[in-house]
Formats: C-alpha cells, structure tokens, sequence
C-alpha cells in the first residue's frame, strides 16, 4: 500500500498502526505481532510473504478479512494466505464472500479503524 492511501485511510484514528512498507521482514513481523490487525491489506507477494511468516510461527496474527490489489493475486498466494490465516483473500475484483467482518470493517467508517493494517 502507498504511504499516501495509508496515511489517508488512518487519519485521524485512535491508534495508528504501524507502517510497515520499507522494513525488514523481521521489523514488520514484530510490529504487526505488537498491533495484532484484524485486517491485512496490501499487495498479495507481501502478504503471501506474511504467510509464509504465519506458518513459520514467527508472525502470530488472526486476521478475519485479507484483502490484495495493485497487482495480480495468484492462485499460489490465495492459497497461501488462506493456509495461514483460513480466509479467502479478496480483491478489487473479487471481494471476500461469506466473511464474518469484523466491527471496525463493518462501517463506512472502516478506513480509520485502528485494527486495519
């Protein structure tokens, strides 16, 4: 996700969550273990990646909504991440169905949830 959406989507939240976008793998890992989001956004290679730290043990997140864009998902990373964290990651194109959405995505306030990396 591009600094400019993410810093639009969480303004004016609570709690910010942490930016991750240029950090070693292991920075983001420890911060999003600290921030615990209920939901992932972002480009599927980063959040397979995140997967592949979830099934590892060393990312320990539950996400309920995992959402991709900006490139092309593929069935390899859908099926990674849905190994990890048991949802079907939905796209612009292809939200995610039968999803229990968690409160703070329920709203149209949803953008400044503070649990939405």
């Amino acid at each position: 996700m591009s600094r400019r959406i993410f810093a639009g989507m969480h303004a004016g939240a609570a709690v910010q969550p942490p930016d991750i976008s240029d950090h070693p793998v292991a920075e983001a890992v420890a911060a999003l273990n600290e921030f615990q989001p209920e939901a992932l956004l972002g480009y599927p290679t980063n959040i397979a990646l995140l997967a592949a730290e979830q099934q590892a043990g060393r990312l320990r997140i539950s996400p309920t909504v995992v959402g991709t864009g900006s490139e092309v998902q593929t069935a390899d990373h859908a099926e990674r991440i849905h190994d990890a964290w048991g949802v079907r990651p939905g796209t612009p194109t292809s939200p995610p169905r039968r999803v229990r959405w968690p409160s703070a995505v329920r709203s149209a306030s949803a953008c400044t949830s503070p649990r939405t990396w």
